[in-house]
């Protein structure tokens, strides 16, 4: 049993025209921090051409998991 690093993903915070918010969240490409860098501005750069919306603000982080979960036996 180990902690992986499974990749990369960013939150984005959008605000409408009332001061609704909304976020949105994506699974970044990329094996490196640099890559998945350059695809969240890939996307940052999308969404703004998509979207009514001003992006307020993003957040990136990178995922970790357990590889090899082994849960409690239930009694």
């Amino acid at each position: 049993m180990a902690i992986v690093k499974t990749g990369y993903q960013m939150s984005v915070t959008l605000l409408d025209n009332s001061g609704n918010q909304t976020t949105m969240n994506y699974q970044l490409v990329g094996a490196d921090f640099a890559t998945a860098s350059a695809n969240a501005g890939d996307i940052l750069t999308q969404l703004e051409l998509v979207s009514d919306g001003e992006i307020s603000g993003y957040r990136m982080t990178e995922v970790w998991q357990e590889d090899a979960l082994s849960l409690p036996a239930s009694s």
